[in-house]
């Protein structure tokens, strides 16, 4: 594990100075370590798009990727009902913001857990 910072506190003023979302994370996971040595962290990918509107990302599409695991972009047209043009057209969308990944067999992936909007 790599050391960033030498303190809680440390951190802790970092994050007053600059308020980073990957020092929030760092702290509440130093948190838990401090609580519970044993506690097994999830690893965490934070992604910072530049530019993505929260009116076009698809929950309802995500959600159906994550739960039931569509094996092609045709399976997900099958479950969402839609046509081709739409799904494709959103999942493009959610690809190029790094929401979604396609696998080598071009299947939809979602390979997180949890979203979370800090305004």
């Amino acid at each position: 594990m790599e050391i960033k910072h030498n303190t809680i506190n440390d951190l802790e003023n970092k994050i007053k100075r600059n308020n980073s979302v990957l020092d929030r994370v760092d702290l509440e996971n130093w948190k838990i370590f401090k609580k519970d040595p044993n506690e097994t962290l999830k690893e965490l990918i934070t992604h910072f798009p530049e530019k993505i509107h929260a009116l076009y990302i698809d929950f309802e599409l995500l959600e159906l990727i994550k739960k039931e695991k569509p094996e092609s972009v045709n399976e997900v047209v099958q479950l969402i009902n839609d046509n081709i043009y739409n799904i494709t057209q959103k999942l493009d969308y959610l690809e190029a913001n790094g929401l979604i990944e396609f696998d080598k067999k071009n299947k939809p992936v979602v390979n997180y857990d949890k979203i979370e909007i800090i305004i």
